[in-house]
């Protein structure tokens, strides 16, 4: 069957409003052969319908509708195509528009979902936050119609003040066990026993058309007003409750406490009641048409008008409209059979007419027809147009919102670093200030000791009397002996402390770093980025500390806490000239790179020889985010379905679209080149020549294609694989492949001839459990990645077992679930990381890790402003770019690591 759109809310309106009458009268084996031969159903889907024994004739038709339903216009045109070739005319007058006076209503919504039961005795507050909740699906299921759209919201909001109202009556203590009891009755447990869920629905003489599980809600129809009855009398007397719950609830949820009261309770629209009531009730011919407008516009009233939205309310009108417009149709037809006679101008003669009353009866129901459907596509589009605005105006006022937080959170932020960074700068202002006022006061004694000599001097030279000058000369001696002339210390006033600030770049949108100079400057390439290289240079001017052979140390300590030392190397030291008066000055620099292993503010600090804080720079560093990300869910050029394995050669990027059957080559820089068809492909790997060997997850073929994406050859690993995975190419052309479930790694000839085969299940060298990803290195040493044993193997290219490195945890530095593998030119090795859940819920360790050949780490790269949600595939470029697969989001992801 053709991939196709889902079918127009008129066609849909049409087969389910008249599901009752095909399923009682159609035979499915009559139109079969037709609908396979104008291929609405495969082979497969016949054969299904075929199995179904032929004394349940009902249940095969019932399944070919349900297939109908999830197909296109197309299969719709085609099934009544079907119709009238095997002789149901009837059916094919219903679903052209030509149906009895008084249309069917939509199917009846009944939602099936856990309420409580207790007694009015106990109550608690519902203020203590222990409400569960109905876990409901985002968005509704896109074979529902916009009516059916109505009904599951309707239902959803009566779901919940329902179970509040319940709560109501219950004991704090039991809500818990209740919460965990409810928890039983999941989506997976409901699958498990949907069937049995609709047999049981069934019996009570309702047919389920179409099914919404997001909590479940069932939509039905009736044959007969007495099987309406019959389910509705089971409705409320609660035995389709009753029923329910016997079906649905185990023992082990009886076991817990609260969970007897735990009960399966049914809930369905007064609307949809009346109006199936009124059709069987009201639907006779016989009735004044006005009467049967009111009957029919009356399913679209809502139990509560305030809580109705606009939208619903123009739907009703716009319905309601239409409705007497058939009425009239219908009056004016009346009016024919009595002998009233046409004016002239509407097409037919007044007297001598050829045409009879009952071919113009025939006429106008064909164009009455064609004018209802043209209303109602008009009248659909126009509400599609409607919901879209109002769609749109609420993401852009939800967005709006966001950056207003955003925003308002960033220039909190910047203020707090703002006050930080100030108080920093008093601090250094009034701790300098007092150094340096000690100083002064040490000045001040030193110069009032000189003073006091220099008087006693000029005493001397100013003396006449020699017996005098003799007394002056003891006195002046003794001054100068207490005094020490020693050269003024202005070294501390020839480099000052200095304070600067370095402001970041405004795209960075961060505060900023400080630097504190005390005898050291540090400066670092802007921007720091998690796990990718930078250069800090340390420099100084001091005289004392240029000497000797000892090169600083810079202590980093990162936001949590942790410290590290980075040993610097000596750099090229030019003189500085020198002022009048002063000697030549030496300006040494010392540099190393830092590789920053998490993001958020690190301080550097200078050290040397047993010296600490000689100088502290304060440094943003910034997440190491994509650098390009493109592609989301679709099957039009540049868009995946969950892409699987990547590969480059040269400047071009190769990717496994593994459920849109495909290759699509792009650019590095991500636009798209070209695309070819192949079974989904998962790994994927180019030879030099520019060959794409491709191999598919649901075939045991390697394939060969050329650059174009003209198949070359293919070769069968059936002989020796049970579930060939992924692979990867050597420069000779021999292939490597992974067997998850031979736990086994295989090398074969370019033909498919087997060299040799690896593994065995296990923890050992050489080992494995269930292999997935594997490259190659310029070497063609062979890399295999571990998911379930956290590590990595190497062989050499003749599969020769070399080393491993890796193990389980949650440090940058462990591996936690390790998928896509890929090597660069350097040797260095590339991993993705898939993660894990904490209590199944938050995510965790999903990273990139980069390696050096000998399995030493290098970096992590997580990603924070990006989060990788399931990364697979990873291919590397020569410019130290990889780009990761991640078939959950359905995107492509470039980040730098080099």
């Amino acid at each position: 069957m053709h991939q196709t759109n889902p079918m127009s809310e008129a066609h849909r309106t049409l087969l389910l409003r008249n599901y009752p009458t095909i399923y009682q009268d159609l035979d499915a084996t009559r139109v079969l052969d037709y609908l396979h031969e104008h291929r609405v159903i495969t082979e497969e889907m016949r054969q299904e319908i075929l199995t179904i024994p032929v004394d349940q004739r009902h249940q095969r038709t019932r399944r070919l509708l349900d297939m109908i339903l999830q197909s296109g216009d197309d299969a719709f045109i085609t099934f009544r195509t079907a119709l009238g070739h095997a002789g149901y005319l009837h059916l094919v007058e219903l679903l052209t528009g030509g149906q009895q006076q008084l249309m069917p209503p939509m199917p009846m919504a009944v939602a099936i979902y856990p309420g409580f039961q207790g007694s009015e005795s106990q109550s608690f507050d519902l203020s203590i936050g222990e409400q569960p909740e109905i876990i409901l699906q985002k968005q509704l299921d896109k074979y529902t119609t916009v009516y059916q759209n109505e009904q599951i919201l309707q239902l959803k909001t009566k779901m919940r003040d329902e179970e509040l109202k319940a709560l109501y009556i219950y004991e704090e203590r039991k809500v818990k066990s209740l919460k965990r009891a409810k928890s039983f009755l999941s989506q997976k447990s409901l699958k498990k026993r949907f069937d049995k869920l609709q047999v049981k629905v069934e019996d009570e003489r309702a047919i389920i058309v179409s099914t919404y599980r997001g909590c479940v809600i069932l939509f039905l129809t009736f044959e007969s007003e007495p099987k309406f009855e019959h389910f509705w009398g089971s409705c409320t007397s609660g035995d389709l409750s009753t029923s329910l719950s016997e079906l649905l609830l185990t023992e082990e949820m009886r076991g817990l406490e609260g969970g007897d009261q735990l009960v399966v309770k049914t809930l369905v629209l007064e609307q949809d009641v009346r109006a199936w009531r009124d059709f069987f009730g009201n639907g006779d011919p016989q009735h004044p048409d006005n009467v049967q407008v009111e009957q029919v516009t009356s399913q679209l009233a809502s139990l509560d008008t305030s809580r109705q939205t606009e939208e619903l309310q123009v739907r009703q009108k716009i319905r309601a409209g239409s409705i007497r417009s058939i009425a009239s149709t219908q009056s004016a037809t009346s009016t024919l059979s009595s002998g009233s006679v046409l004016s002239s101008d509407s097409g037919y003669a007044s007297a001598g007419s050829h045409r009879t009353l009952s071919e113009g009866r025939k006429i106008a129901a064909k164009y009455k027809v064609s004018v209802e459907a043209a209303i109602s596509t008009i009248t659909e589009g126009m509400e599609k147009v409607d919901r879209k605005i109002t769609a749109t105006k609420e993401n852009c006022q939800e967005v709006e919102k966001e950056i207003q937080q955003h925003y308002k959170r960033l220039r909190a932020k910047l203020k707090l670093e703002e006050q930080e960074m100030i108080t920093r700068v008093q601090k250094v202002n009034r701790d300098r200030k007092g150094e340096l006022t000690q100083e002064k006061e040490k000045m001040e004694t030193e110069l009032k000791k000189t003073k006091e000599a220099e008087i006693s001097v000029q005493k001397i030279l100013d003396c006449k009397d020699d017996t005098e000058a003799l007394i002056l000369r003891q006195d002046m001696e003794e001054k100068f002996k207490k005094l020490s002339f020693q050269e003024t210390d202005d070294r501390s006033l020839e480099s000052p402390t200095k304070v600067t600030f370095q402001p970041c770049s405004l795209s960075q949108v961060s505060g900023g770093s400080l630097s504190v100079f005390a005898g050291f400057s540090i400066d670092v390439e802007e921007p720091a980025v998690e796990s990718l290289p930078c250069f800090v240079t340390v420099t100084t001017n001091k005289a004392d500390l240029t000497g000797g052979d000892v090169a600083p140390q810079i202590e980093v300590t990162s936001p949590q806490g942790k410290t590290t030392l980075i040993h610097t190397t000596a750099h090229t030291s030019p003189q500085l000239a020198a002022g009048k008066g002063q000697t030549s000055r030496v300006r040494r620099v010392w540099g190393a790179e830092w590789r920053p292993q998490t993001s958020g503010k690190h301080s550097l600090g200078v050290c040397m020889g047993g010296n600490k804080d000689l100088g502290s720079l304060t440094v943003d560093v910034g997440s190491n985010n994509p650098v390009l990300r493109f592609g989301q869910k679709g099957s039009q050029q540049g868009q995946f379905n969950k892409p699987l394995g990547v590969a480059v050669r040269g400047d071009r990027l190769y990717v496994a679209d593994n459920t849109n059957h495909r290759v699509q080559v792009f650019d590095l820089s991500g636009n798209f080149c070209h695309t070819f068809s192949t079974t989904s492909p998962a790994g994927l790997a180019v030879q030099a020549d520019g060959t794409i060997v491709v191999k598919s997850r649901k075939e045991d073929l390697v394939k060969k294609f050329s650059p174009s994406g003209e198949l070359l050859h293919k070769f069968s690993l059936g002989e020796y694989c049970t579930n060939p995975y992924s692979l990867a190419v050597q420069r000779d052309g021999r292939v490597v492949v992974t067997d998850t479930y031979k736990h086994s790694i295989f090398l074969v000839e370019a033909d498919g001839t087997l060299v040799k085969q690896v593994g065995g299940q296990g923890q050992g060298e050489g080992q494995f459990e269930s292999p997935l990803f594997v490259c190659v290195d310029k070497e063609d040493n062979i890399i295999v990645a571990e998911k379930v044993n956290h590590r990595v193997q190497v062989f050499d290219k003749n599969l020769n077992f070399k080393h491993k490195f890796g193990q389980k945890g949650r440090q940058p530095q462990d591996m936690f679930g390790p998928m896509g593998v890929s090597a660069d030119s350097r040797g260095n090795i590339v991993l993705a990381n898939i993660g894990g859940t904490t209590d199944g819920v938050v995510g965790h360790s999903k990273k990139l890790q980069v390696f050096c050949p000998d399995g030493t780490w290098v970096s992590t790269i997580s990603s924070d402003g990006d989060k990788l949600h399931n990364p697979l595939g990873v291919a590397v470029t020569e410019d130290g770019h990889v780009f990761v697969a991640d078939p959950e989001d359905h995107c492509i992801r470039k980040y730098r690591y080099l």
